[in-house]
């Protein structure tokens, strides 16, 4: 475990009723900040008391990273 300044990570605010996915200390969802200690790295697995929000916007950006490897590798494998 450690802090969210340091890295992302999925953290459980106290007052909050869900786990949401922290990035430099604000929830991707943008409704809480959060400088205490991470629940689990980016592989955590989905879980019903995950945000919503949080969990929709970590999918996409990582549908949009596995899309710009995909156009990087077709251009690298171009011979010029």
């Amino acid at each position: 475990m450690g802090d969210l300044a340091s890295g992302a990570g999925w953290g459980w605010p106290v007052n909050s009723r869900k786990c949401h996915f922290f990035e430099q200390g604000i929830a991707l969802c943008g409704k809480w900040m959060f400088f205490g200690a991470k629940v689990d790295n980016q592989s955590k697995t989905k879980s019903i008391d995950d945000c919503v929000a949080c969990s929709r916007k970590l999918d996409s950006r990582t549908v949009v990273k596995a899309k710009k490897t995909k156009v990087n590798e077709g251009i690298t494998g171009v011979n010029l």
